[in-house]
């Protein structure tokens, strides 16, 4: 592959190959590309800046009903207490090893 790449680079002279598009681009168009490229990047930003907060919202509401389970059944019922805890936890290890597995497969892709 690597020696068609250099046979193509020869053919042309030693420039880099470019796509034909890129020979009517003018200064504004650079302007207007990079604008747009700004506003997109300030938009992911923002966008991840919220989801962080969403994120760390949903890890005190797992944590504050965990406690709420804990204070209010161990007293009373504690078999009950260790069958749920056992149902989160297989949930939470099954959606960990999902989410592991996922990741993984795309890294090999």
């Amino acid at each position: 592959m690597r020696g068609v790449l250099m046979q193509i680079m020869r053919m042309q002279g030693g420039r880099a190959p470019s796509h034909p598009i890129f020979d009517k681009f003018t200064p504004e168009h650079v302007g207007k590309f990079l604008d747009y490229s700004h506003d997109d990047d300030v938009h992911e930003y923002t966008l991840a800046r919220e989801n962080r907060w969403f994120y760390l919202a949903y890890v005190v509401l797992a944590i504050g009903f965990l406690v709420f389970l804990i204070v209010f059944l161990t007293p009373s019922h504690k078999d009950l207490l260790t069958d749920i805890l056992r149902l989160l936890l297989a949930f939470a290890g099954g959606f960990g090893a999902g989410f592991g597995l996922k990741s993984y497969l795309e890294k090999r892709r």
